[in-house]
Protein backbone atom coordinates (compact mmCIF):
# COMPACT_ATOMS: atom_id res chain seq x y z
CA UNK A 1 0.00 0.00 0.00
CA UNK A 2 1.19 3.23 -1.09
CA UNK A 3 1.47 6.63 0.97
CA UNK A 4 -1.75 8.90 -0.64
CA UNK A 5 -1.23 12.81 -0.39
CA UNK A 6 -3.72 15.38 0.57
CA UNK A 7 -4.13 17.62 -2.61
CA UNK A 8 -5.57 21.52 -3.53
CA UNK A 9 -5.47 22.39 -6.82
CA UNK A 10 -6.84 25.83 -8.42
CA UNK A 11 -6.68 24.29 -12.06
CA UNK A 12 -10.44 23.34 -12.33
CA UNK A 13 -11.67 26.99 -11.02
CA UNK A 14 -12.14 30.01 -13.46
CA UNK A 15 -9.14 31.88 -13.99
CA UNK A 16 -10.62 35.21 -12.56
CA UNK A 17 -11.25 32.98 -8.91
CA UNK A 18 -7.75 30.57 -8.91
CA UNK A 19 -5.58 33.26 -6.99
CA UNK A 20 -8.73 33.62 -4.41
CA UNK A 21 -9.05 30.36 -3.97
CA UNK A 22 -5.43 29.63 -3.34
CA UNK A 23 -5.21 32.57 -0.71
CA UNK A 24 -8.30 31.06 0.97
CA UNK A 25 -6.75 27.74 0.74
CA UNK A 26 -3.74 29.46 3.39
CA UNK A 27 -6.01 32.10 4.82
CA UNK A 28 -5.49 30.15 8.01
CA UNK A 29 -1.97 30.18 8.04
CA UNK A 30 -0.76 33.66 6.74
CA UNK A 31 -2.17 36.42 4.59
CA UNK A 32 -1.12 35.94 1.10
CA UNK A 33 -1.62 38.92 -2.06
CA UNK A 34 0.16 39.84 -5.04
CA UNK A 35 3.05 42.00 -5.14
CA UNK A 36 1.10 45.14 -6.12
CA UNK A 37 -1.11 44.16 -2.66
CA UNK A 38 -3.92 43.23 -4.58
CA UNK A 39 -5.82 39.77 -3.52
CA UNK A 40 -6.95 38.78 -7.77
CA UNK A 41 -5.21 37.60 -11.12
CA UNK A 42 -6.68 36.62 -14.18
CA UNK A 43 -5.33 33.53 -13.65
CA UNK A 44 -3.16 31.71 -10.96
CA UNK A 45 -2.63 27.72 -11.57
CA UNK A 46 -1.19 26.22 -8.26
CA UNK A 47 -1.46 23.10 -6.53
CA UNK A 48 -0.75 21.94 -2.72
CA UNK A 49 -0.06 18.49 -2.14
CA UNK A 50 0.99 16.97 1.58
CA UNK A 51 1.87 14.06 2.67
CA UNK A 52 1.79 13.19 6.65
CA UNK A 53 4.49 11.46 7.87
CA UNK A 54 3.60 10.28 11.29
CA UNK A 55 2.89 13.18 12.60
CA UNK A 56 5.50 15.33 10.40
CA UNK A 57 3.86 16.99 7.51
CA UNK A 58 5.25 17.72 4.37
CA UNK A 59 4.00 20.01 1.82
CA UNK A 60 4.85 21.13 -1.77
CA UNK A 61 3.38 24.22 -3.61
CA UNK A 62 3.53 24.37 -7.15
CA UNK A 63 2.82 28.07 -8.65
CA UNK A 64 3.58 30.60 -10.91
CA UNK A 65 7.00 31.38 -11.18
CA UNK A 66 7.79 35.01 -11.58
CA UNK A 67 4.65 36.08 -10.16
CA UNK A 68 5.62 38.01 -7.31
CA UNK A 69 3.62 37.24 -4.17
CA UNK A 70 3.77 38.82 -0.42
CA UNK A 71 2.48 36.99 2.54
CA UNK A 72 2.40 37.91 6.58
CA UNK A 73 2.65 34.34 8.74
CA UNK A 74 0.18 34.66 11.93
CA UNK A 75 1.91 34.59 15.11
CA UNK A 76 0.46 31.38 17.15
CA UNK A 77 0.41 30.26 20.30
CA UNK A 78 3.71 28.56 22.26
CA UNK A 79 2.36 25.48 21.47
CA UNK A 80 2.07 25.96 17.72
CA UNK A 81 4.78 24.20 15.06
CA UNK A 82 8.14 25.22 13.48
CA UNK A 83 8.69 25.24 9.24
CA UNK A 84 11.51 23.68 7.87
CA UNK A 85 11.24 25.73 4.42
CA UNK A 86 13.85 24.66 1.17
CA UNK A 87 13.25 26.47 -2.40
CA UNK A 88 14.43 24.38 -5.00
CA UNK A 89 16.98 25.87 -7.27
CA UNK A 90 15.22 26.42 -10.55
CA UNK A 91 11.12 24.67 -10.73
CA UNK A 92 12.00 21.21 -12.28
CA UNK A 93 15.80 21.42 -12.27
CA UNK A 94 17.86 18.16 -11.56
CA UNK A 95 17.67 17.25 -7.54
CA UNK A 96 21.24 17.26 -8.09
CA UNK A 97 20.82 21.12 -7.95
CA UNK A 98 21.63 23.08 -5.41
CA UNK A 99 18.42 24.82 -3.23
CA UNK A 100 18.17 28.52 -3.93
CA UNK A 101 16.95 28.99 0.04
CA UNK A 102 16.81 26.88 3.28
CA UNK A 103 14.71 28.83 6.22
CA UNK A 104 13.87 27.69 9.52
CA UNK A 105 10.75 29.52 11.15
CA UNK A 106 8.88 29.36 14.30
CA UNK A 107 5.03 29.86 13.95
CA UNK A 108 5.23 31.64 17.24
CA UNK A 109 6.92 34.41 15.18
CA UNK A 110 5.23 36.70 13.09
CA UNK A 111 6.97 36.40 9.64
CA UNK A 112 6.50 38.52 6.48
CA UNK A 113 8.38 37.78 3.04
CA UNK A 114 8.26 38.32 -0.41
CA UNK A 115 9.28 36.06 -3.39
CA UNK A 116 8.24 34.58 -7.25
CA UNK A 117 9.56 31.34 -6.76
CA UNK A 118 7.28 28.06 -8.66
CA UNK A 119 7.87 25.64 -6.25
CA UNK A 120 8.54 25.28 -2.32
CA UNK A 121 8.90 22.44 -0.29
CA UNK A 122 7.63 23.09 3.58
CA UNK A 123 8.46 20.53 6.41
CA UNK A 124 5.58 21.45 9.35
CA UNK A 125 7.66 20.31 12.97
CA UNK A 126 5.11 20.01 15.55
CA UNK A 127 6.75 20.67 19.07
CA UNK A 128 5.31 17.62 20.83
CA UNK A 129 7.81 15.30 17.91
CA UNK A 130 10.84 17.86 19.26
CA UNK A 131 10.54 18.80 23.05
CA UNK A 132 14.13 18.36 23.71
CA UNK A 133 15.32 20.16 21.52
CA UNK A 134 12.89 23.15 21.63
CA UNK A 135 14.92 25.75 22.98
CA UNK A 136 17.54 25.28 20.42
CA UNK A 137 15.04 25.61 18.18
CA UNK A 138 13.28 28.15 19.40
CA UNK A 139 16.68 30.40 19.27
CA UNK A 140 17.48 29.01 15.32
CA UNK A 141 18.36 31.61 12.38
CA UNK A 142 15.57 31.92 9.74
CA UNK A 143 18.44 31.35 7.20
CA UNK A 144 20.64 28.20 6.89
CA UNK A 145 23.93 27.84 5.87
CA UNK A 146 24.38 25.94 2.15
CA UNK A 147 26.67 23.82 3.27
CA UNK A 148 27.97 20.89 5.52
CA UNK A 149 24.42 19.56 6.91
CA UNK A 150 22.47 21.89 5.56
CA UNK A 151 22.93 20.75 1.92
CA UNK A 152 22.70 17.14 2.76
CA UNK A 153 19.29 17.54 4.73
CA UNK A 154 17.90 20.22 1.99
CA UNK A 155 18.31 17.84 -0.70
CA UNK A 156 17.48 14.74 0.95
CA UNK A 157 14.03 16.48 1.23
CA UNK A 158 14.06 17.80 -2.29
CA UNK A 159 14.49 13.90 -3.08
CA UNK A 160 12.31 12.51 -0.23
CA UNK A 161 9.24 15.24 -2.01
CA UNK A 162 10.35 13.56 -5.30
CA UNK A 163 9.94 9.92 -4.55
CA UNK A 164 7.14 9.51 -1.61
CA UNK A 165 4.62 8.36 -4.04
CA UNK A 166 6.13 5.84 -4.63
CA UNK A 167 6.92 5.05 -0.63
CA UNK A 168 5.67 2.09 1.11
CA UNK A 169 2.93 3.05 4.17
CA UNK A 170 4.67 0.38 5.86
CA UNK A 171 7.90 2.19 6.08
CA UNK A 172 6.77 5.90 7.14
CA UNK A 173 7.11 5.38 10.99
CA UNK A 174 10.60 4.15 10.10
CA UNK A 175 11.47 6.93 7.44
CA UNK A 176 9.66 9.55 10.06
CA UNK A 177 12.78 8.74 12.94
CA UNK A 178 15.30 9.11 10.19
CA UNK A 179 13.66 12.49 9.21
CA UNK A 180 13.65 13.93 12.83
CA UNK A 181 17.09 12.96 13.71
CA UNK A 182 18.19 14.72 10.30
CA UNK A 183 16.34 17.82 11.52
CA UNK A 184 17.23 17.69 14.91
CA UNK A 185 20.91 17.58 14.34
CA UNK A 186 20.63 20.18 11.40
CA UNK A 187 19.07 22.83 14.05
CA UNK A 188 20.20 22.11 16.72
CA UNK A 189 24.23 20.00 16.03
CA UNK A 190 24.78 18.94 19.71
CA UNK A 191 26.52 15.49 19.97
CA UNK A 192 23.98 13.52 21.33
CA UNK A 193 21.89 14.75 17.97
CA UNK A 194 25.00 14.22 15.66
CA UNK A 195 25.28 11.00 17.28
CA UNK A 196 21.60 9.63 16.35
CA UNK A 197 21.43 11.13 13.28
CA UNK A 198 25.08 9.53 11.92
CA UNK A 199 23.41 6.51 9.95
CA UNK A 200 20.13 8.78 8.28
CA UNK A 201 23.21 11.28 7.43
CA UNK A 202 25.45 8.67 6.13
CA UNK A 203 22.18 7.43 3.69
CA UNK A 204 21.65 10.74 2.82
CA UNK A 205 25.26 11.33 1.80
CA UNK A 206 25.27 8.45 -0.36
CA UNK A 207 22.10 9.25 -2.00
CA UNK A 208 23.19 12.74 -2.68
CA UNK A 209 26.82 11.59 -3.77
CA UNK A 210 24.71 9.32 -6.33
CA UNK A 211 22.85 12.22 -7.70
CA UNK A 212 25.22 14.39 -8.09
CA UNK A 213 28.02 11.89 -9.74
CA UNK A 214 25.45 10.82 -12.31
CA UNK A 215 25.04 14.74 -12.82
CA UNK A 216 28.86 14.74 -13.82
CA UNK A 217 29.15 10.90 -15.21
CA UNK A 218 30.96 12.10 -18.48
CA UNK A 219 34.29 13.61 -16.75
CA UNK A 220 37.16 12.06 -16.73
CA UNK A 221 38.51 14.06 -14.22
CA UNK A 222 35.55 14.21 -11.61
CA UNK A 223 36.85 12.29 -8.58
CA UNK A 224 36.54 12.11 -4.80
CA UNK A 225 37.97 15.91 -4.42
CA UNK A 226 35.37 17.11 -6.74
CA UNK A 227 32.44 15.13 -4.74
CA UNK A 228 33.45 16.43 -1.50
CA UNK A 229 33.39 20.13 -2.92
CA UNK A 230 29.90 19.56 -4.33
CA UNK A 231 28.46 17.90 -1.47
CA UNK A 232 30.00 20.92 0.74
CA UNK A 233 30.95 18.18 3.28
CA UNK A 234 34.60 17.48 4.75
CA UNK A 235 36.40 14.74 2.99
CA UNK A 236 36.86 13.14 6.49
CA UNK A 237 33.00 12.97 6.19
CA UNK A 238 32.58 11.42 3.04
CA UNK A 239 35.11 8.79 3.53
CA UNK A 240 33.50 7.59 6.28
CA UNK A 241 30.29 7.83 4.78
CA UNK A 242 31.51 5.31 1.93
CA UNK A 243 34.26 2.98 4.36
CA UNK A 244 31.45 0.43 3.41
CA UNK A 245 31.42 0.78 -0.49
CA UNK A 246 35.32 0.32 -0.39
CA UNK A 247 35.81 3.94 -0.55
CA UNK A 248 34.95 7.30 -3.04
CA UNK A 249 36.55 6.29 -6.27
CA UNK A 250 34.99 2.82 -6.29
CA UNK A 251 32.04 4.26 -5.37
CA UNK A 252 32.18 6.79 -8.35
CA UNK A 253 32.89 3.72 -10.30
CA UNK A 254 29.91 1.66 -9.49
CA UNK A 255 27.67 4.25 -10.33
CA UNK A 256 28.97 4.92 -13.83
CA UNK A 257 29.57 1.03 -14.27
CA UNK A 258 25.71 0.78 -13.86
CA UNK A 259 24.86 3.34 -16.09
CA UNK A 260 27.16 1.41 -18.82
CA UNK A 261 24.99 -1.40 -18.12
CA UNK A 262 21.65 0.24 -18.03
CA UNK A 263 22.35 1.98 -21.46
CA UNK A 264 24.04 -1.31 -23.03
CA UNK A 265 20.64 -3.29 -21.55
CA UNK A 266 18.26 -0.84 -22.65
CA UNK A 267 19.88 -0.47 -26.01
CA UNK A 268 17.69 -1.15 -29.10
CA UNK A 269 21.13 -0.90 -31.91
CA UNK A 270 24.26 -1.92 -31.35
CA UNK A 271 26.18 0.29 -29.42
CA UNK A 272 30.12 1.34 -29.84
CA UNK A 273 31.65 0.43 -26.52
CA UNK A 274 34.31 3.13 -26.96
CA UNK A 275 32.18 5.52 -27.29
CA UNK A 276 29.88 4.76 -24.02
CA UNK A 277 33.43 4.73 -22.44
CA UNK A 278 34.53 8.08 -22.92
CA UNK A 279 30.51 9.22 -22.61
CA UNK A 280 30.70 7.90 -18.90
CA UNK A 281 34.02 9.70 -18.10
CA UNK A 282 36.22 6.16 -18.24
CA UNK A 283 39.63 7.18 -20.09
CA UNK A 284 39.64 4.35 -22.70
CA UNK A 285 37.69 1.40 -23.99
CA UNK A 286 40.33 -1.08 -22.18
CA UNK A 287 39.87 0.52 -18.92
CA UNK A 288 36.20 0.45 -19.12
CA UNK A 289 36.15 -3.21 -20.30
CA UNK A 290 37.80 -4.52 -17.82
CA UNK A 291 36.39 -3.06 -14.65
CA UNK A 292 32.61 -3.92 -16.79
CA UNK A 293 33.64 -7.49 -16.63
CA UNK A 294 35.17 -7.53 -13.02
CA UNK A 295 32.22 -6.14 -11.84
CA UNK A 296 29.57 -8.54 -13.59
CA UNK A 297 31.23 -11.31 -14.54
CA UNK A 298 30.92 -10.51 -18.69
CA UNK A 299 32.05 -8.40 -21.16
CA UNK A 300 29.89 -4.90 -22.55
CA UNK A 301 29.08 -6.81 -25.81
CA UNK A 302 27.38 -9.57 -23.43
CA UNK A 303 25.51 -7.01 -21.49
CA UNK A 304 24.68 -5.48 -24.83
CA UNK A 305 23.20 -8.70 -25.60
CA UNK A 306 25.37 -9.43 -28.20
CA UNK A 307 26.68 -13.69 -26.65
CA UNK A 308 24.42 -12.43 -23.79
CA UNK A 309 24.81 -14.73 -21.24
CA UNK A 310 21.87 -16.85 -20.06
CA UNK A 311 22.24 -15.34 -16.38
CA UNK A 312 23.11 -12.87 -14.77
Amino acid sequence: MRLQPERFTTRDLPGADQFAAWRDFYAGSFDLRLSDGSAKAPHYLADHTAWNLNGLRMTRACMPGGVTRQWRHFSRPPSDHWLLVVVPAVAGAPLASEPRHIGFRSLTRSFEGVGSDGEVVTLFLPRDEFREAANAFDRAPEKITQSGIGSVVADFLLSLDGSLAAFPHQQVSSLAVAVKALVSALVAPVPDNLAVAEAPLASALVQRASRLTQANIGSAGFGPKDLARLMCVSRSRLYRAFESYGGVSTFIQEVRLKEAHRRLDEAKHPMAINSLAVQLGFADHSTFSRAFRHRFGYSPRDAAGWDRPSSR
